[in-house]
């Protein structure tokens, strides 16, 4: 009526999948029909696409992750870590052997030092760990040292030298500790330099004709100071820087020889240090 078309509202409440399609609607009035055909599709949502998308949750908990891992290995290695590469070093290291070399260490101390050199060192490298040593004391003038040692070091796979204000006459200073680290490193670049008081801060040091300073140069060389009240991290620092060690004990002979040559030379404070040291 009226060009308009009354009629009602066909609510379906619940819909599957096969209902959606093509209908035919029938619309009938007083003297004329019309057939209409009407689509029923089902609705989809559209997401909206981030283009540049930026997860920051997940980057958030990565990187609390890798936080946490770091402080978890820095913690380990504090705690583990020096043990570990000693014993990855004794267990996987290649000995050095057939080198023309008849000792591990050679140990060089001044004579005021001979106690803890004979009596400390060299007995427990050899019993305990197993090390072919020698040992040499340093001569009174350090201009001589590299002449008179150098045989020895060339039969030696690592030096160790004990100093201490002893081995410079008492004068404990940045340059004659300069001189005479510098003469030892000449003997072997495979030194360890064993401090028996910390080393002097040089920190405006003025640079040598070569460039160098006392800080530099202990920069380029191992140095383990001796602490009494931590001789279980001397002693892995000391061996983390010598050859691996041995799996078999070795021949006693020249062990003997050695010790009873170094014998005449102790006395019994060097075997109370020993005891109170080890």
């Amino acid at each position: 009526e009226g060009n308009q078309t009354f009629g009602t509202y066909l609510i379906i409440d619940n819909v599957k999948k096969e209902d959606f399609g093509e209908y035919m609607c029938l619309i009938t009035i007083p003297g004329r029909s019309k057939t209409q055909s009407v689509q029923v599709q089902e609705k989809i949502e559209v997401e909206y696409l981030n283009p540049n998308p930026v997860p920051v949750a997940k980057m958030l908990l990565c990187m609390s992750s890798i936080l946490f891992l770091c402080l978890v290995a820095v913690i380990l290695n504090l705690h583990y870590g020096l043990p570990l590469r000693v014993r990855f070093k004794d267990t996987f290291g290649i000995l050095e052997e057939n080198d023309g070399k008849s000792n591990d260490v050679l140990i060089l101390h001044s004579s005021k030092d001979s106690e803890i050199a004979l009596g400390v060192l060299l007995p427990t490298l050899e019993t305990r760990y197993n090390y072919r040593c020698a040992s040499r004391e340093l001569p009174f003038n350090l201009n001589h040292w590299f002449g008179e040692l150098q045989s020895e070091a060339l039969q030696s796979r690592r030096i160790i030298a004990v100093v201490s204000p002893a081995t410079l006459d008492e004068r404990w200073d940045a340059a004659g500790l300069y001189q005479a680290i510098k003469q030892l490193q000449s003997l072997s670049p495979k030194l360890t330099c064993v401090t028996l008081k910390e080393l002097p801060k040089c920190e405006n040091a003025v640079k040598n004709a070569q460039g160098e300073t006392l800080g530099s140069l202990v920069r380029m060389i191992n140095v383990v100071h001796w602490e009494r009240s931590r001789d279980d991290k001397f002693w892995l620092a000391l061996r983390l820087r010598l050859p691996p060690k041995r799996r078999h004990e070795r021949p006693v002979e020249s062990r003997n020889q050695i010790q009873g040559e170094n014998s005449s030379r102790l006395t019994s404070d060097s075997e109370e240090s020993f005891e109170n040291f080890v």
